[in-house]
């Protein structure tokens, strides 16, 4: 705790925090009780950890009393604080999925918002955090990821396996055709297609695929930018007459010119077409297309 404050509350009592950090629990408390006044937390000069915000921030999602509007800068300056903390062990990190999967069960708009900024602001970004603090990285080939390592591992590759079990736990969940549901199936796949950034995966391109044909081009265009990903790696399964059927439909059939685009590079780097093919196949995907 920076210093000790004191501050009048709107009943008239004085709550009073210490320098003595005496338990987690305590300080939540108190913060739960500031956040119910009304009271913010720069006014505290309160500084939690990982651990201790994600308790907050569920905490205030679950609470009925105050509403989305009520809560949301209280929680933005708790998210702040969350995303300006790296991730330096596993712990942490679970503390920060744990807290994405409480928050979709939750179902109000405070919940619904801060879960979909954890997403985006936070956990997206993640995979190259963890890359840039490995100090370990081999230079003459590209590693293979797992999802369980030993406990001598280097913690980039832990935290890396993490990150993948709970995008393959959330791209192979059932879909309930709601907003919330479709986020995080895009939440997914970015993140998967982060990590291949810097990994092959074995079996990712079946993820990939179940979502290629779905009817939110937001999503099918980041199902097949993974599958882009994935034909770059060098140990890659050959593309099936079926699967080059398929690009081919999706081209003549999007109305978005990033996803015909996107299946045309994938048939390019294959050797299924040369870039004439695909210029031809842009045109006549213009032709059809020219109004929107």
């Amino acid at each position: 705790m920076a210093r000790m404050v004191q501050r009048h509350l709107q009943n008239g009592s004085f709550l009073i925090l210490s320098n003595a950090r005496k338990t987690g629990d305590i300080l939540i408390q108190n913060y739960i009780h500031l956040y119910n006044h009304n009271i913010s937390i720069e006014d505290t000069m309160m500084k939690f950890n990982n651990q201790e915000i994600c308790k907050m921030i569920n905490e205030i999602c679950e609470n009925q009393e105050k509403n989305y509007q009520e809560s949301k800068n209280e929680l933005l300056k708790l998210l702040h604080q969350l995303e300006s903390k790296r991730i330096k062990n596993e712990i942490e990190l679970l503390n920060l999925i744990e807290l994405h999967k409480n928050l979709s069960k939750i179902r109000n708009r405070k919940a619904s918002y801060i879960e979909n900024e954890i997403a985006t602001r936070i956990l997206v970004g993640l995979s190259f955090s963890i890359r840039m603090d490995d100090e370990a990285i081999p230079e003459d080939y590209t590693e293979t990821l797992e999802e369980e390592y030993k406990n001598n591992e280097r913690i980039a590759l832990k935290l890396s396996s993490k990150l993948l079990k709970y995008g393959k736990e959330i791209i192979t969940s059932i879909d309930d055709k709601s907003k919330r549901c479709k986020n995080r199936f895009k939440l997914a796949v970015q993140l998967l297609n982060e990590l291949q950034q810097f990994y092959e995966i074995n079996g990712i391109k079946k993820l990939f695929r179940s979502k290629i044909q779905d009817n939110d081009a937001d999503l099918q265009f980041f199902a097949l930018h993974g599958l882009e990903l994935y034909y770059s790696h060098e140990n890659v399964e050959e593309l099936s007459r079926n699967e080059e059927e398929e690009l081919e439909g999706i081209i003549k059939n999007t109305k978005t010119r990033e996803t015909a685009s996107t299946c045309c590079q994938i048939l390019i780097n294959l050797g299924k077409i040369d870039e004439v093919g695909a210029i031809i196949r842009m045109d006549d995907w213009k032709d059809r297309n020219w109004n929107y």
